[in-house]
């Protein structure tokens, strides 16, 4: 949140409709691709950066930037060592540490290379680093050993209060256990097949499970 009541948004907000709230500034990116989707955001990061070079902050006492996708992190990182405030970066998912790799030779160039050089000057800039589960808070302790100390781990959540009124769903009981997958496969060129593997040996060991798929798939 910039400049108090100021929020910068991405092309995600555009398609929410969030740029319709007053004090949400709308920035394009200017690469003149969408796809891969991962290029856009570092396109639109370079014009957030242009746009904040002679910006001064007001009522501002840090700077917050959630990840992915990552290019807007470097940006929030100059942006906040340019006006000595502290940085806080929130990782959703891990960048150069991301287990899902698979892809062009490419891809796994930039993985191999390239970020980690970029992440490990955003950790040398960031005043607390947050991670979303556990296995990732350990891994990135393991790989910044000399940053660990400014790293904590923020599970994933809901606000409890939020569903007070809501029905409670019909119960079965049949004794399967039933999975929810909200979202789309084969994002980034990844594949559903380890998940598919982990249900086929679930079941393999008399585990009685269900999988419900919402989102639109790729075929």
């Amino acid at each position: 949140e910039m400049h108090g009541h100021c929020r910068l948004a991405g092309q995600s907000a555009l398609d929410s409709g969030q740029d319709r709230l007053p004090g949400v500034v709308r920035l394009q990116s200017p690469t003149p691709w969408s796809r891969p989707y991962e290029m856009t955001p570092y396109g639109w990061a370079y014009a957030l950066r242009r746009c904040l070079r002679h910006e001064s902050p007001r009522r501002c006492d840090l700077v917050y930037v959630s990840c992915p996708p990552y290019p807007q992190a470097l940006t929030a990182a100059a942006y906040a060592q340019a006006h000595a405030l502290p940085l806080v970066v929130d990782f959703r998912d891990a960048w150069s540490l991301d287990p899902y790799q698979e892809g062009s030779r490419l891809k796994r160039v930039l993985y191999r290379y390239l970020f980690p050089r970029l992440e490990g000057r955003l950790m040398a800039k960031t005043r607390l680093l947050l991670l979303n589960t556990p296995s990732a808070l350990d891994a990135y302790r393991a790989a910044y050993p000399e940053h660990a100390h400014r790293m904590a781990y923020l599970p994933n959540g809901y606000d409890e209060a939020a569903f007070a009124n809501c029905r409670s769903p019909v119960r079965r009981d049949d004794g399967v256990m039933r999975l929810l997958y909200a979202g789309r496969f084969g994002i980034g060129g990844r594949s559903p097949q380890r998940l598919l593997d982990a249900l086929s040996l679930a079941g393999s060991r008399g585990c009685r499970l269900a999988l419900d798929i919402v989102g639109r798939q790729p075929p």
